[in-house]
């Protein structure tokens, strides 16, 4: 499963990485990287501010098998 996070960065700080950009902006004044005004819903980003996404790449579930070799296989399979 592939997820993107997000996180703004400005030219002497960084934020926290969030699982949507939602998250990262209404948080984005924390380090001074821009506002969400919360009465338009709109996010206003500074000049020097810039937005980073990474992609986070989630492992399925796994468990050791029990047939003496120690295999690991997925979940859905160890039935």
């Amino acid at each position: 499963m592939l997820m993107t996070m997000y996180r703004y960065v400005t030219p002497t700080r960084t934020g926290k990485w969030y699982p949507s950009i939602e998250a990262a902006q209404k948080t984005a004044n924390k380090i001074g990287a821009g506002f969400w005004d919360e009465g338009s819903g709109a996010f206003y980003q500074y000049p020097q501010a810039k937005l980073e996404m990474q992609p986070l790449v989630m492992a399925m579930p796994m468990i050791a098998n029990s047939n003496g070799r120690g295999d690991i296989i997925p979940m859905e399979q160890a039935a």
